[in-house]
C-alpha cells in the first residue's frame, strides 16, 4: 500500500487524539457535586422574598423593591429600610433624603463592602456612621499580597507578572471562601457560636441555648463610637447598630444568612427578626413597615444609549431621514424606460463579413456567395437544359445584362481574385444572382 501525505496526517492527527485523551485521564478525575433544586417565580428575582414573607408573618407590613425608589411608608420610628445592595447608583439627592429619614427615626440596614485598607475609596455612608471595615485574621492569611515600594519601579513585563500572580492569588483566595462557606451550610455543618452586646441587648430570644450564624469570617467591623448594638463570632463583629439622630444604622459585613437558600439554615431567622428589630422589649420598638432593596436600581440601555452616545443617535436619525426621503415618491412624470437597440440581420451579416475580410478569410466570403449564386442559377437557368457552356453564359448574360466573360470568370471556383479584384467578384455574383 502506497504512503500518501494525507495518509501520513491521518495517522499523526490519530495518536495526537489518543495522547490528549491519556492526558486528560490522568490527570482530571470526575467529583460529584449535588446542587439544591432551583428556584422558581419571585425567588428567582428576589433573593430575599423568603425574608419579607417572614417579616410579613411576624406581623408587619413588608414589601420589596428594586432600587432606592422610596422609602418605607409610615412614621420613620416604626419602619426598616433593608439595602444591602453596593449603593452605587444611589445619588447625593437620594443620599440625604436617606439621612434625614434615619434622623427622624428610621432604622436602616446596611451592608459593608469597602475595605479602605486594602485601597478601596471610601463609603459616604460608612464614614457618615463612623464605621469601617478590615480582613479579620482568618481573612489575611488569604489576602492578596500587596507591592512593596521596591516594586513601583518595575518594567513592564515584570509589573504584569506581579500582577498575573496577585490575580491568581485572588481567585484561590475566593475559591477557598467559598469552599468554606459552601462546608458551613451547605454540607450541614453547625455555624460558629455569635454573642451580642450593647445597651440594647439582648435582643436574642431567651431559648436556654447558644445563637449559632454563619457570617463571612473574613471580614470584621470597628466603630469609631461605642455601638448601640454587636453581634460578634470569633473572628470579629460582623454586625454593628449605630446610633444617629432620633434613629438607627445597622451595617452587616455580608447578609447571606437572610438568602432564600439560607434563612432557614442555623439560627438566621432568629438572626434575622433581632436586626428587623421584632424581639425588642418594648412594643412601640416593634417595627410596622419593613422595605426590602435586593437589587440596585440599573438604568435602562434606552436611557444609557442617549446619555452618552446621544450625537450618534442623532447622526442615525438623520441618516434615516434622509434615505427615506430619497426612496420615497418623487411628483412628476415618470421617465420612460430605454429600449434595447435591436440590430438588422443584415447588419450582422456585414459585421461578420468585415470580420472575415480583417483576418484574411476572404476566400470563405467568395466561396459562400458563389456557392450561393451557382445554386440560385440552377433553380432558374439549368445546365442541363442548355447545349454547352458557352450557350448556357449566352442565356446568363442576355437575362441579367452581363458580359458573359466577366459571368464566366465570377463563376469558376477555380480562380483566385486578388485583394482588388474581390469587390468586383463578390458584386457580380450578387448582381447575377438578383437578375436571374
Amino acid at each position: 500500500m502506497k504512503f500518501t501525505r494525507n495518509k501520513g496526517l491521518l495517522l499523526v492527527g490519530v495518536i495526537a487524539v489518543l495522547w490528549g485523551g491519556y492526558w486528560i485521564y490522568e490527570n482530571f478525575e470526575l467529583e460529584e457535586i449535588r446542587y439544591p433544586s432551583s428556584l422558581r417565580g419571585e425567588a428567582v428575582r428576589n433573593n430575599l422574598l423568603a425574608a419579607e414573607r417572614f417579616a410579613t408573618a411576624l406581623g408587619a407590613q413588608s414589601g420589596s423593591g428594586f432600587g432606592f425608589r422610596r422609602l418605607p411608608a409610615g412614621a420613620p420610628t416604626r419602619a426598616v429600610l433593608v439595602l444591602p445592595t453596593q449603593r452605587r447608583t444611589l445619588t447625593a439627592r437620594q443620599r440625604d433624603e436617606l439621612m434625614r429619614w434615619i434622623d427622624s427615626g428610621g432604622h436602616l440596614i446596611a451592608v459593608a463592602y469597602t475595605l479602605e485598607s486594602e485601597g478601596d475609596k471610601p463609603d459616604p455612608l460608612m464614614s457618615a456612621i463612623g464605621v469601617r471595615q478590615l480582613l479579620s485574621e482568618e481573612g489575611k492569611k488569604y489576602s492578596p499580597r500587596k507591592a512593596s515600594a521596591d516594586e513601583e519601579d518595575l518594567d513592564d513585563d515584570a509589573r504584569a507578572k506581579r500582577d498575573r500572580e496577585v490575580r491568581v492569588e485572588r481567585d484561590r483566595r475566593a475559591l477557598e471562601r467559598n469552599r468554606i462557606t459552601r462546608n458551613l451550610v451547605d454540607k450541614g455543618s453547625v455555624c460558629p457560636q455569635v454573642s451580642e452586646t450593647g445597651s440594647l441587648a439582648p435582643l436574642f430570644p431567651a431559648t436556654g441555648k447558644s445563637t449559632h450564624a454563619c457570617f463571612d469570617g473574613w471580614y470584621r467591623l470597628e466603630s469609631r463610637d461605642p455601638p448601640l448594638w454587636a453581634v460578634a463570632d470569633g473572628n470579629g463583629v460582623h454586625a454593628l447598630t449605630m446610633a444617629r439622630g432620633k434613629g438607627k444604622v445597622t451595617i452587616l459585613t455580608d447578609y447571606d444568612f437572610m438568602g432564600n437558600d439560607r434563612i432557614a439554615k442555623g439560627d438566621h431567622a432568629i438572626l434575622l427578626a433581632a436586626l428587623l428589630g421584632f424581639t425588642a422589649a418594648s412594643a412601640d420598638a416593634v417595627p410596622q413597615q419593613v422595605l426590602f432593596v435586593p437589587r440596585e436600581d440599573v438604568t435602562g440601555i434606552v436611557k444609557l444609549t442617549w446619555q452618552y452616545a446621544w450625537p450618534v443617535v442623532l447622526a442615525l436619525a438623520a441618516w434615516l431621514v434622509l434615505g427615506l426621503w430619497r426612496a420615497g415618491a418623487r411628483f412628476g412624470p415618470l421617465i420612460p424606460a430605454r429600449t434595447t437597440v435591436r440590430r438588422s440581420l443584415a447588419e450582422h451579416v456585414r459585421a461578420s463579413g468585415e470580420f472575415l475580410w480583417r483576418h484574411g478569410e476572404n476566400l470563405h466570403l467568395l466561396r459562400a456567395t458563389l456557392a450561393r449564386t451557382k445554386r440560385h442559377i440552377e433553380r432558374v437557368l439549368p445546365a442541363a437544359a442548355f447545349n454547352g457552356t458557352g450557350r448556357h453564359l449566352a442565356a446568363m448574360a442576355a437575362r441579367t445584362g452581363i458580359d458573359a466573360r466577366h459571368i464566366e470568370r465570377a463563376l469558376d471556383s477555380r480562380y483566385t481574385p486578388s485583394a482588388e479584384q474581390f469587390p468586383t467578384i463578390i458584386a457580380t455574383l450578387e448582381l447575377l444572382r438578383k437578375k436571374l
